[in-house]
């Protein structure tokens, strides 16, 4: 827990600026705007009555008020799974997968939860 409270504390002073911001959307239909930074990427909600994911360049996931989890991808697209509830992004790269900064970490993170 210590750690996705640092990691959620981590993307609030660091923001989530990049030139590398895209759109998702889950399976459910559900779309969020990503941002790229140093530490992973934050997907923000568009529907403003939902809450941002944050998915770490070290392959961790957390949404504020729900907990934290774990993220990963295949050729199927990304997943986050977060408190037992996985959150599914078919066929679509993870975010930050061409942002020079994190491409690395990423590639990292191909177990799918």
């Amino acid at each position: 827990m210590q750690k996705a409270f640092l990691l959620s504390a981590c993307f609030v002073i660091c923001g989530a600026s990049s030139a590398f911001a895209q759109t998702f959307v889950t399976a459910e239909g559900v779309r969020y705007q990503a941002a790229c930074n140093v530490h992973g990427a934050v997907l923000s909600p568009v529907d403003p009555a939902r809450v941002p994911i944050y998915l770490g360049n070290t392959c961790e996931a957390y949404m504020p008020g729900i907990g934290a989890g774990t993220w990963g991808w295949a050729n199927g697209g990304f997943v986050a799974r977060i408190e037992g509830v996985r959150i599914p992004f078919g066929r679509q790269d993870p975010p930050c997968w061409d942002d020079p900064r994190l491409a690395q970490a990423v590639d990292q993170c191909t177990e799918v939860p």
